[in-house]
C-alpha cells in the first residue's frame, strides 16, 4: 500500500496522469488543524483512511474532503481507520454517516474500522455502529 497524506484545501482535487496511474489520492495543501490528521494508504481499489484526534464539527470537513478526493481517484471502498482517533462529536458522526449514504447510493463501500471504547460507545449509543462495522467476509 501506498501512503499520502491528505489534507484540507478548497480548490478542487486533480490529480497529474502519473498519479492517477498509480491511484494515488494527493494533497491539497497541508492540513492547519493538528487536533486531526489523516493519512491515506490505497491498494487495488481499496483507500484506508488513517484518523487520528479529535473528528469534530471544526476538522470534518477535511474529512469530507478526503472521502470525496478518495472517491474522485475511483475507489470504491473506502476504510475509516478509527483506532487513533480519541474523540468524535455528533457532527463528525453525521460527515461520517453521510459519506455512508453517499457511498452507498453509488454502490460504493464505506467502514469504520478500529473504534476505540470512546468513539465506539458513541457509535453504540446511536445505534450506528452495525452499519459503520465491516460485515464478516467482506
Amino acid at each position: 500500500m501506498q501512503a499520502n497524506r491528505l489534507g484540507s484545501g478548497s480548490r478542487p482535487l486533480t490529480l497529474a496522469p502519473s498519479q492517477q496511474e498509480r491511484g494515488a489520492v494527493t494533497s491539497i495543501r497541508p492540513q492547519t488543524d493538528r487536533r486531526f490528521v489523516i493519512r491515506g494508504e490505497h491498494a487495488e481499489g481499496v483507500i484506508r483512511l488513517r484518523l487520528s484526534g479529535e473528528l469534530d464539527m471544526a476538522t470534518v470537513p477535511e474529512l469530507e474532503r478526503s472521502i470525496e478526493a478518495a472517491e474522485v481517484a475511483g475507489h470504491e471502498v473506502v476504510v475509516l481507520d478509527a483506532t487513533h482517533l480519541s474523540f468524535i462529536d455528533s457532527s463528525g458522526l453525521r460527515g461520517i454517516l453521510d459519506a455512508h449514504r453517499r457511498m452507498s447510493e453509488r454502490q460504493r463501500t464505506l467502514v469504520l474500522s478500529g473504534a476505540g471504547a470512546q468513539v465506539r460507545r458513541v457509535l453504540e449509543l446511536t445505534g450506528t455502529l452495525e452499519l459503520l462495522e465491516p460485515k464478516p467476509g467482506a
